[in-house]
């Protein structure tokens, strides 16, 4: 081992890692005696411009948290939570608890095909036969009328009698000198 007090001795190898040393000194003095570097912003990339500035992206979204509160606000007043959120008047009376019935009926003497076609059990076949029925033999007086067309029987006349009703017929049938036997539909 060697002591502090004997003497170092140099190879040429030694010269060579004392003069890399000497590099390294001389340039860590450099960097040591640089002034500090500046804080620079960063170019912004090009193709991303930002629509809003951060202060009014925060008003905005303080605009949108304001309006979800009155909506919900809103919501629970007009009795959200109790499911009552349609209220109906009639004649200028509140009737909410009220049945509403919808009536769904198919003038037999006017309804074309795709009419008829989407009351239940009636296909598009079937369908066309009662238009065709009516070209031919005239208007319906009564939903009774509809045993005429080939494929309807009682059973379905009583089916679909809720659905149908029947227009006034003021004309004759075609075929037997009315209106319609000259031109036709």
């Amino acid at each position: 081992m060697l002591s502090g007090s004997e003497p170092t001795v140099h190879t040429p190898d030694d010269a060579a890692a004392s003069a890399e040393t000497a590099t390294a000194r001389a340039a860590a003095e450099k960097v040591r005696n640089l002034p500090p570097p500046e804080t620079t912003r960063k170019p912004r990339a090009k193709g991303r411009v930002p629509l809003l500035r951060r202060a009014d992206q925060a008003v905005v979204a303080a605009v949108v948290a304001a309006s979800l509160v009155a909506v919900a606000t809103y919501w629970y007043m007009r009795g959200g939570t109790s499911g009552r959120l349609v209220e109906i008047e009639v004649d200028g009376v509140d009737l909410p608890r009220a049945p509403l019935v919808a009536d769904f009926t198919v003038d037999l003497n006017s309804a074309d095909w795709m009419e008829l076609d989407a009351l239940p059990n009636v296909g598009e076949r079937l369908a066309r036969r009662i238009v065709e029925s009516r070209k031919t033999d005239g208007p319906f007086r009564s939903v009774d009328d509809l045993d005429r067309v080939p494929g309807i029987g009682a059973r379905t006349v009583e089916r679909l009698r809720p659905y149908l009703r029947v227009s006034k017929v003021t004309e004759e049938p075609p075929g037997r000198g009315g209106p319609q036997s000259a031109g036709g539909e």
